[in-house]
């Protein structure tokens, strides 16, 4: 999803909405923000999801710091 943004000579730009924030940095995946909030790091950045790990080592603290 992006926003259009105006510029002062009236064009619109597109600009990507925050996509680490519902992202999976590992896979790319769709995070919803509470996920990211109990899984995540301390800015809410996912490492690995259910998606690419298994649901023991997302459990285990691997979605937090990218290793397994």
């Amino acid at each position: 999803m992006a926003h259009d943004t105006p510029t002062g000579s009236g064009v619109r730009v597109r600009r990507p909405s925050a996509p680490s924030r519902n992202r999976c940095r590992k896979c790319g995946a769709f995070v919803t923000p509470q996920f990211a909030r109990v899984f995540g790091n301390n800015v809410d950045e996912v490492y690995g999801c259910f998606t690419c790990l298994e649901k023991r080592a997302v459990r285990r603290g691997a979605a937090r710091v990218g290793y397994e």
